[in-house]
């Protein structure tokens, strides 16, 4: 029986806490590497047939240390519809007053406001991305690659529940994989890393 996985990158070198969103340029710190092996270690015990990635690199080169060893020698994909958030004129601030103030910002992007993306918009091109790659390998194993707030809303829409704040939902930890059934509108948290944070 075929598998659905979808795992958030590793951990990223940011030393000024910026929120980086949809900028390019960051890259995976020691420790994010060391957590894409980790779950690479996990996944190998499914042989996948495709791994896609959103094309920002955090997300290619946690997809690329999962996939290299992986005994299925998956094909590689980009699909920017898994790509993180848009927060708009928000991209660049300190992450940490972003997240101090989160139900703000929610409702900024609920309002569509300051070019913030709706998190249904972010949720419906997330399902539709897995929808289509999970009918282009019927009974396959296949992995998805992306980011917190992308997985977040994802995960709430394949379990029908409300798109709440990210941070107030089970947010995905670094790393973390998730195992979805999409016509059970169901999800499990099958992995994180030791030591993985949000």
């Amino acid at each position: 029986m075929s598998k659905i996985f979808i795992m958030r990158h590793g951990a990223v070198e940011n030393p000024s806490a910026t929120l980086y969103g949809t900028m390019p340029g960051y890259h995976l710190s020691l420790e994010g590497e060391a957590q894409a092996k980790a779950a690479g270690d996990f996944m190998n015990q499914f042989s996948l047939a495709a791994v896609i990635s959103s094309s920002l690199e955090r997300a290619m080169e946690t997809a690329h240390l999962v996939a290299d060893d992986n005994p299925g020698d998956p094909q590689f994909f980009i699909d920017d519809r898994i790509i993180d958030a848009g927060f708009g004129k928000h991209v660049g601030m300190d992450v940490k007053e972003f997240d101090t103030n989160r139900e703000h910002y929610f409702n900024l992007q609920l309002a569509h406001q300051d070019g913030m993306e709706h998190p249904q918009a972010v949720a419906d091109r997330m399902v539709e991305a897995a929808q289509e790659w999970a009918a282009k390998y019927p009974d396959q194993n296949i992995l998805f690659v992306s980011h917190g707030d992308p997985i977040a809303f994802f995960l709430a829409a394949v379990a029908n529940t409300d798109l709440l704040p990210a941070a107030t939902q089970q947010y995905p930890k670094k790393a973390g994989v998730y195992e979805i059934d999409l016509a059970a509108h169901k999800w499990e948290n099958v992995f994180v890393p030791a030591n993985s944070q949000f």
